[in-house]
């Protein structure tokens, strides 16, 4: 992407400017979809940007920003998760159903896609959402979540084939 190379070479507020209206939604679409409520997904993705300007000049590979943007990201959330864990006076997240976010209008799209996956692991529903939401390559869903590639490929291929028997007995419960 000519923005994130732009970005990566020269490392300005100005380039940042130009990246950001684009990665910025895709990082606050992460945490949505993840349960957050739209406030506080908005202010995690923010904290995603402040690391990622500060540093991507730490950025060995720069075919390898999407999964180190992904990986900041999923280190913000689970710090996110720490902190209200081990404070009291904090609410733990609660999962709300997708009917739940669709009401509050937050996922206007892809509530099908979500209500198709729930009947996986999360791990796997994590998978799924990367590649088919974020769509992030297998190679790259490999770095996000350090996993071998072939972990992946198995993930994405039992989870569609969970998702496709669920389907057939659901329509054959129905017909």
């Amino acid at each position: 992407m000519e923005l994130v190379d732009r970005f990566l070479s020269t490392g300005t507020e100005a380039s940042f400017a130009d990246l950001f209206p684009v990665v910025y939604p895709q990082i606050v679409r992460y945490f949505s979809f993840r349960g957050f409520p739209n406030e506080l997904s908005e202010e995690m993705a923010q904290d995603v940007m402040v690391a990622v300007f500060r540093k991507a000049s730490s950025l060995r590979d720069r075919a390898l920003f999407r999964p180190w943007l992904f990986k900041v990201a999923q280190n913000t959330m689970r710090q996110h998760l720490r902190r209200v864990q081990n404070d009291p006076n904090l609410r733990p997240l609660e999962d709300p159903s997708v009917r739940d976010r669709e009401a509050a209008n937050q996922i206007p799209q892809n509530e099908g896609f979500l209500d198709l996956i729930r009947i996986l692991n999360e791990d796997e529903r994590q998978v799924m959402i990367l590649r088919y939401i974020e769509d992030l390559g297998y190679e790259e869903i490999s770095a996000v979540l350090g996993i071998p590639l072939g972990t992946v490929k198995w993930k994405i291929f039992d989870s569609k084939s969970r998702i496709c028997a669920h389907i057939r007995q659901h329509q054959m419960e129905h017909a």
